[in-house]
């Protein structure tokens, strides 16, 4: 008699156990699985280069180019060198490359170089012809342009800069809407899309107040 209640003790426990088993076993560690390959999909969407996404914006069906660099020199030795994190091949012209987080450097034989840096540039590899775009900064020595663009044309030595710019140097600040800058001379000339409209521009005191 006794063992027959033991044998049915076991029984019932049998009956609970093994559900619990089974859940654990199977259903709970399907879970953990999924709620783990969430977390995988989550965190490479949140770190996917923002960079790469404007290449992908701008010509979806190029070919990636990862730490791209172009040099090149005209007869006079001057040079010309821009470097990005990824480029593009156009597929409208196979010469245009479509580059995103932009460095250049030109360097003008017998003066201080001059730095571009741009979120996004179009480069011509044949003519070196180069469109910037996306928080443009141009630097030269104690001179700084920001920009909404600005268009090189190095065969020409000249940079036409233009949206929302802001010149500044050690004594004055300029607002305009358009600036042409000769590489070669580094001389400027300062303009308004609208005739109606002036220049603003602010002195720096030698205190640095306004």
């Amino acid at each position: 008699m006794q063992k027959k209640k033991l044998l049915q003790i076991f029984l019932i426990f049998l009956v609970i156990i093994f559900p619990v088993f089974l859940y654990f076993a199977y259903f709970y560690s399907s879970e953990i699985v999924n709620s783990l390959d969430k977390k995988n999909v989550v965190e490479y969407e949140d770190t996917e280069d923002t960079a790469l996404k404007e290449i992908e914006k701008k010509d979806i069906s190029s070919n990636l180019i990862e730490k791209l660099r172009y040099v090149s020199k005209d007869s006079q030795n001057n040079e010309y060198e821009i470097i990005s994190k990824y480029g593009k091949i156009s597929n409208e012209n196979q010469d245009i490359i479509l580059m995103t987080e932009v460095k250049a450097k030109i360097t003008m034989v017998g003066t201080n170089p001059i730095f571009i840096s741009a979120g996004f540039a179009k480069y011509n590899a044949q003519t070196y012809e180069t469109n910037f775009s996306d928080n443009v900064v141009l630097n030269y020595t104690d001179h700084k342009i920001n920009s909404d663009n600005l268009e090189l044309l190095f065969e020409k030595n000249l940079a036409t800069i233009y949206s929302n710019i802001v010149y500044t140097n050690p004594e004055t600040i300029i607002l305009a809407d358009k600036l042409e800058f000769d590489m070669l001379s580094k001389n400027s000339k300062i303009f308004m899309n609208e005739k109606n409209k002036k220049i603003k521009i602010t002195s720096i005191q030698p205190n640095g107040n306004n």
